[in-house]
């Protein structure tokens, strides 16, 4: 199975999750949606930016980097994510860095910092599973 960069579809042809929910995204070289451009959907009833589109940036962020330290049969799927939200975001963009912590043969374990400008909104830590696909 081929680890490549979102195209915007899945198999069928149909919008995959991230255009579903409305993201604008900015992919990096690694293919993983990076930045996010806040408007208005993207915001609460308390005009702040929804808690679940941050938790959105942040998981495949994680993902992406692991993905060209796969083997050929290898996948990798996230087993647990812990995101501390440090404070609120109401507009901009947010953008998030990321980087492997450990990388062990079952389990990698990944950091995300998500950023609005240079100023830190969220830390996340990430347990992500590596199998076999036959």
């Amino acid at each position: 199975m081929p680890k490549t960069a979102r195209d915007g579809a899945n198999p069928s042809g149909e919008p995959d999750f991230l255009d579903l929910i409305g993201i604008d995204h900015i992919e990096d070289e690694d293919g993983r949606p990076d930045e996010i451009a806040i408007a208005p959907r993207h915001l609460n009833p308390f005009d702040i930016v929804h808690g679940g589109l941050i938790y959105t940036l942040a998981d495949p962020s994680m993902g992406g980097p692991l993905l060209p330290e796969l083997a050929d049969n290898e996948l990798t799927a996230t087993i647990e994510i812990k995101i501390n939200y440090l404070t609120a975001v109401c507009d901009g963009a947010i953008r998030a860095d990321t980087k492997i912590i450990q990388r062990g043969r079952r389990v990698a374990v990944i950091e995300s910092d998500v950023y609005n400008g240079e100023r830190l909104v969220v830390k996340a830590l990430g347990s992500f599973a590596i199998f076999e696909v036959r």
